[in-house]
């Protein structure tokens, strides 16, 4: 990142902050919180409002602002994509559904500044934005997820391998590395979806040879990608005892070949060996080509057999055409990652704890609305999870504010961890007489809650 987005960012993270700190104290202006940054001779705002979560606030408001200035840029002819790529970087961390409201206005802007410039990508945006519109009315790919129990059989098919067959589309031969482009989210729909398929279709007698067979190459092609490659082979044995084999969606040879490739990554010659010899050429050119290689030890490359395998699934998933086009292509755009061409993009890691709200029975968002309305117990909790850096970005100067109101109202473990941070100088200057005043304060006022919530008192360890 150069010098002066460094600057910048740095900037804005102070308005955000000095913008939070506000609010602490001033709940009336919750309702539609103003930030303002100066750009030239000018003064632009952006708004945060009641119903955007606190949680990601700092987050939230940093997308804005720095899409806010990108479009400074955009307006004044300069080079904007470096500030859009940051917005991206923030968009990136928000909460799915804070997330998902926001790409649709990342694409449509980005768009218009491609289109300004007369660049083809604002096509690509242009039409990414019209997908996230899809919510709107009511086409969603985590609402489709949901409903999935009440689908009709050819419908919850037709839906399970349209998701699918993002397995394959990065190779089934050669790779046997984790899937590069996925995060968290990926993830978790490939698990979800998967699992409904095996229980509901390769292991249901009634399903034919045909659909069980493709859900069990798809399920094995997974296990093989994300290195569990011992139950890959499971699930290849488990093929080759389905009823009238000669029905299966792919030959033989496709699976000893493929089951040969696990043994392999196991280090295990001698059953690879076997599997590959057992690989027909007039059955599949293509892969016999590809094992001759490996039997001979010689570099193999499996780009047009993965290419092939792609194919040959995109076909077979597009056959029935139960599932809507418009969800197709929210299924689409899921798996493809926003398409920013600038170094800028890569300078931040993605938060993939997604800030762990749903792992919460409470959620920060909860124990902040209740924090706001004067519960001490509620600001000190806050004020840990600020502290610790826990479900939210941390931030001791937040942390030190929630501490002080809690100890305001005689808690004793707040007016510990304020003595604390006085202490030790975290999100204030070190003051020794401010620390003895509240140790003092915590001493006299200690009763039950000591005992109950002892293990939010910040200590060295």
């Amino acid at each position: 990142m150069n010098e002066n987005m460094k600057d910048l960012e740095a900037y804005f993270l102070q308005l955000v902050e000095e913008k939070q700190l506000e609010l602490i104290w001033h709940l009336d202006r919750r309702e539609k919180c103003e930030i303002t940054f100066t750009y030239g001779h000018s003064a632009w705002a952006v708004y945060v409002y009641r119903e955007d979560p606190m949680s990601a606030f700092r987050e939230y408001a940093m997308f804005l602002l720095f899409m806010c200035y990108a479009d400074c840029l955009a307006d004044d002819y300069e080079d904007w994509k470096p500030a859009a790529a940051k917005a991206v970087n923030y968009l990136r961390k928000l909460p799915k559904e804070t997330r998902n409201r926001s790409l649709e206005f990342a694409y449509t802007s980005i768009a218009l500044w491609y289109e300004a410039s007369g660049n083809s990508k604002s096509e690509w945006y242009r039409k990414q934005a019209d997908i996230y519109r899809l919510d709107a009315d009511d086409v969603n790919l985590w609402d489709a997820v949901r409903t999935m129990d009440t689908m009709e059989e050819d419908e919850l098919f037709d839906f399970c391998l349209y998701v699918l067959r993002y397995i394959v589309e990065q190779g089934c031969f050669g790779e046997d590395t984790f899937y590069p482009d996925w995060q968290r989210d990926q993830y978790e729909l490939m698990e979800k979806v998967l699992n409904k398929a095996v229980e509901h279709f390769a292991n249901d007698s009634d399903n034919t040879t045909l659909n069980r067979s493709f859900i069990y190459f798809l399920k094995g092609i997974y296990l093989k990608r994300t290195r569990r490659f011992e139950l890959a082979e499971t699930v290849w044995k488990a093929y080759f005892e389905l009823p009238h084999i000669e029905e299966a969606c792919f030959t033989p040879s496709f699976f000893h070949a493929l089951w040969g490739e696990c043994c392999l990554h196991r280090m295990d010659e001698a059953h690879a060996k076997a599997h590959f010899l057992k690989v027909r050429k007039e059955e599949e050119p293509l892969v016999w080509e590809y094992v001759q290689s490996l039997l001979n030890k010689k570099e193999a490359s499996a780009e047009d057999l993965n290419e092939a395998c792609w194919q040959i699934v995109t076909d077979a998933c597009c056959q029935n055409n139960v599932t809507p086009q418009s969800l197709k292509e929210s299924i689409d755009t899921f798996f493809v990652p926003p398409e920013m061409e600038d170094e800028e993009e890569q300078d931040e890691e993605v938060d993939e704890e997604d800030n762990g709200e749903e792992e919460c029975a409470y959620t920060f968002d909860d124990w902040y609305a209740d924090a706001e309305g004067g519960d001490s117990l509620a600001q000190l909790v806050v004020g840990h999870l600020y502290y610790m850096g826990e479900y939210v970005t941390r931030n001791y100067r937040l942390a030190r504010e929630w501490f002080y109101l809690s100890a305001l109202q005689g808690n004793a473990v707040a007016q510990m961890n304020l003595a604390y941070m006085y202490a030790h100088g975290y999100g204030t200057e070190v003051n020794e007489p401010e620390a003895a005043k509240w140790r003092q304060k915590a001493e006299t006022n200690q009763g039950e809650e000591i005992q109950e919530y002892g293990n939010l008192i910040l200590t060295d360890e």
